[in-house]
């Protein structure tokens, strides 16, 4: 199933045996490479202050109205999962990150993706200029990832065809231009 990311802020987060309520879902964390979403943000609620934990993509079971995952034991630190460092710590975020084409086209910020539950990939990027929402970007034109901005490739326009024969167009071409 595809989902937007958007719709699933705030959903709850359950643990799938007990249907116990963990936290809610705030965040995700997206793999500026691969685009492969390598999993989510939990703020868990606390006495004092909210946790913000994390919960890796192969533990989350399903996506629905709630967020099933394996066990309230998945959550954990994000920075312990020593794989995940380079991409915390590498600031290439893809949410949030100014989109620009190949050949410098400013498209706007990324303010929402779509994402497949199954494969937990990258679908498309939602980009926003002012208050408009901008046409999608399919997540396979990505060119890179940077601190700075997102870079795709140029779109390429169909070309129209024109119903006028080729004869015809060369005839036009030897004629003498009138003066008006």
């Amino acid at each position: 199933m595809q989902v937007r990311f958007s719709t699933c802020l705030g959903m709850e987060v359950v643990e799938e045996p007990t249907q116990d309520v963990l936290g809610t879902l705030s965040g995700i964390l997206i793999n500026p490479d691969s685009g492969a979403i390598e999993g989510i943000f939990v703020t868990v609620p606390g006495f004092s202050t909210n946790a913000q934990l994390f919960c890796i993509a192969h533990d989350i079971l399903s996506m629905g109205t709630v967020v099933s995952v394996r066990t309230s034991e998945t959550l954990c630190d994000p920075m312990e999962i020593i794989r995940l460092e380079p991409i915390l710590t590498g600031h290439r975020p893809v949410l949030g990150q100014h989109i620009v084409s190949e050949s410098g086209e400013r498209m706007g910020t990324c303010r929402d993706i779509q994402f497949e539950t199954e494969s937990m990939q990258l679908q498309w990027l939602f980009p926003k200029k002012w208050w408009r929402w901008l046409a999608a970007i399919p997540a396979h034109s990505i060119v890179e990832v940077t601190s700075d901005v997102i870079t795709v490739r140029d779109r390429i326009l169909p070309v129209e065809e024109s119903s006028t024969d080729v004869s015809t167009a060369l005839e036009k071409l030897q004629e003498p231009l009138r003066p008006s």
